[in-house]
């Protein structure tokens, strides 16, 4: 049995980055709810798995996906989330630089494909490396993750104005 001291310390580590994974599968107040659920299934595990990150990363995804198909059965609510999109950084957070607010990284991201969003963000703010990255979202390779990565990023800045340095 996975102790309660062993999943506080992984929602500790990773649920900011997990939260911002699910936040960029879709831009709603659910991703804390997928995120917590991602925990609870973790806390209902006989034992931890190999790589918890990777493990959890998944289940954040599959769960977003799953929230996704709910909220597209849900025409009203999908017409209103539709008209108005939140941030999903808060300008104040750590994550972000001083030069960078979070509308502005909002949008550049919004500019990417979803699953290039996906990366960047596990990435970058969820810490996960691009092996756990491949396990997470099927990819064949950790250089197959780091690739689509570098593409992700080169968009980024192009959407951003930032020259490559």
């Amino acid at each position: 049995m996975i102790s309660p001291s062993e999943i506080a310390a992984l929602f500790r580590e990773h649920a900011p980055g997990l939260t911002l994974l699910a936040r960029a599968r879709f831009l709603e107040s659910a991703a804390d709810d997928v995120v917590q659920d991602a925990f609870i299934r973790l806390a209902q595990q006989s034992r931890l798995p190999v790589d918890p990150l990777a493990w959890l990363a998944r289940t954040v995804r599959n769960l977003a996906i799953d929230e996704i198909r709910k909220q597209g059965r849900r025409a009203t609510r999908e017409q209103t989330s539709a008209s108005s999109r939140g941030t999903w950084f808060i300008d104040s957070a750590e994550m972000l630089t001083d030069d960078l607010s979070g509308d502005e990284a909002t949008d550049a991201l919004a500019t990417l494909s979803e699953a290039d969003r996906e990366i960047v963000v596990a990435h970058l703010w969820g810490n996960m490396s691009f092996r756990q990255i491949a396990v997470a979202f099927n990819l064949s390779s950790s250089s197959s993750a780091h690739r689509q990565y570098d593409q992700a990023i080169n968009q980024l800045r192009k959407a951003l104005g930032v020259k490559h340095v």
